[in-house]
């Protein structure tokens, strides 16, 4: 199996990415900018960063863009905040907007404006926004980057996350640089099967 370094970013949340993107670019890898790489976002509540989605991208600022105006916007499920960490236990769930699992489902204009513009679930939607994290693994040679998204996905346990990664094809050797606490989350998951990838405290624990 080949063996591919990735180079990974702190968390950060959307109030670290200032007005010029190019400062969110991690020190000694690529910048983050016009990057292509991988990345896991997902929420930091209690204390403990909670992964809910890996994906790739040839511009990963912009991704992390996206995934963040789709959230506010109501194209994502949306989970009571108490629940972020069992989404694999709650699929199939019947939404309900006065509920603390599942709160709303993107399904059609009506559950828009009768689930997601409910009040308590604007209020949800705003914790998680607040609470949103992300990473990025840079690759430190060319690669193919769906074979390195499925890796990401397994090593996150992709039974938990709200994302679909194709499970089939090939993968590399994952060897991972960069910040130290998100090697330590990824590196805890290889080796404390089968928790799910988490690990990383909370910000005043992390500065």
């Amino acid at each position: 199996m080949e063996v591919l370094s990735l180079c990974w970013t702190p968390l950060r949340s959307m109030k670290d990415f200032g007005p010029d993107a190019t400062k969110a670019a991690p020190v000694s890898c690529a910048n983050a900018k016009s990057s292509s790489g991988v990345y896991i976002w997902g929420f930091e509540i209690g204390g403990e960063f909670i992964p809910v989605n890996v994906g790739k991208s040839n511009r990963l600022n912009e991704r992390v863009l996206q995934h963040y105006a789709r959230l506010r916007g109501g194209e994502y499920s949306v989970y009571h905040s108490s629940s972020v960490g069992s989404i694999c236990d709650r699929r199939g769930e019947a939404p309900n907007p006065e509920g603390d699992g599942l709160l709303y489902v993107p399904l059609s204009p009506h559950a828009l404006v009768t689930q997601f513009l409910h009040p308590k679930v604007q209020e949800q939607v705003a914790i998680l926004l607040e609470s949103f994290r992300i990473t990025f693994g840079v690759p430190e040679q060319p690669c193919d980057l769906a074979a390195v998204e499925r890796g990401i996905a397994d090593l996150c346990g992709r039974e938990h996350l709200g994302s679909t990664v194709a499970m089939t094809g090939p993968r590399y050797d994952l060897e991972h640089n960069g910040d130290a606490t998100v090697i330590a989350m990824v590196k805890k998951k290889t080796v404390d099967e089968p928790g799910r990838l988490r690990g990383i405290g909370s910000r005043a624990e992390r500065a």
